[in-house]
């Protein structure tokens, strides 16, 4: 497990030197962070709600 988990990092960064990082955020984090981090509250809430209820 661990020669796999070492095998993972090395190709890891042996793509990152090659290609270079990502410096384009996913369009979820970049364009609707606050709409999201809303919706999971709003779910949290419910959630929490549903689960008190008998």
């Amino acid at each position: 497990m661990a020669l796999l988990v070492g095998l993972w990092f090395v190709l890891d960064g042996a793509i990152t030197i090659r290609y270079g990082s990502v410096q384009t955020p996913h369009e979820f984090v970049s364009e609707a962070e606050s709409e999201a981090m809303l919706r999971m509250q709003i779910l949290h809430t419910v959630h929490r709600a549903l689960r008190e209820s008998d």
